[in-house]
């Protein structure tokens, strides 16, 4: 299954991932891999993976998630299991040598 990586607001880190919002998302499918990276001090973090298990509109996601204070998007990628409410965040800074 293809993957994409997407730009998640640094202010976004720390919680729990179970979904990610994009108006981006209309080429992302059931079983697809979204790798959501941000930056922190300069240094690209990976926040989170998630396996897609839909792609849905925002008035559904609003009833999935039980809230109305989503990220603002046309598209939401719901993760296929429920994220960790520990998010582990991964600098992508290689070593120096």
């Amino acid at each position: 299954m293809p993957s994409f990586l997407l730009y998640c607001k640094p202010d976004n880190i720390g919680d729990p991932v179970n979904y990610f919002a994009s108006n981006q998302l209309d080429r992302v499918h059931p079983g697809d891999g979204l790798w959501g990276v941000t930056s922190k001090g300069g240094v690209l973090i990976l926040q989170a993976h998630l396996t897609v298990a839909k792609v849905v509109g925002r008035a559904e996601a609003e009833r999935k998630f039980s809230r109305t204070n989503l990220w603002q998007a046309k598209f939401y990628a719901v993760a296929q299991e429920p994220a960790s409410a520990d998010v582990t965040l991964i600098s992508l800074r290689s070593p120096k040598n």
